[in-house]
């Protein structure tokens, strides 16, 4: 399934929801993502409490996954499809790509424990900020509170 949403500048984004495996749509918005070049790719995830087994234990996974660049957004429903577990995880082991995102390093530690996914090139952008404005607070700070700071006081 996909959208199309128009931005105030014109610029047009595409919305894919990946849900079930379809080789046609599924190949075709992968490779979209490989070929269109982007080094870099917004990276995040949505977590749910799940039952854990008989017992009803309830437990933290993963449940979506967002990939984001400039003209595409794929959001990926995290199934037992081994089809999309195949393309998700070379797609999140390839060298070539880096994914950036806030407070990732949990994410990706799920994902490794979950399935196995290893990701070898990211960017936890709030830690890299506030590196590189030598300002620790800023490694606890989210999208918005990072966006005000840059905003409020400007670039250097």
């Amino acid at each position: 399934m996909a959208n199309d949403f128009v931005m105030k500048g014109g610029k047009t984004i595409k919305t894919v929801i990946i849900d079930k495996y379809d080789s046609t749509v599924t190949d075709n918005y992968w490779n979209l993502f490989l070929q269109v070049c982007e080094t870099i790719i917004g990276f995040d995830t949505e977590w749910s409490y799940v039952s854990a087994g008989k017992d009803d234990r309830m437990e933290t996974r993963i449940v979506l996954l967002r990939f984001c660049i400039e003209t595409c957004c794929l959001i990926v429903k995290l199934t037992d499809d081994h089809r999309v577990l195949e393309k998700l995880g070379s797609f999140l082991c390839n060298k070539g790509i880096v994914f950036a995102g806030f407070h990732i390093q949990k994410d990706l530690d799920k994902l490794q424990k979950m399935y196995g996914f290893e990701v070898r090139n990211f960017v936890d952008l709030n830690h890299f900020a506030a590196k590189v404005q030598n300002e620790p607070l800023l490694s606890v700070y989210g999208v918005r509170e990072l966006t005000r700071f840059f905003f409020a006081r400007g670039f250097k």
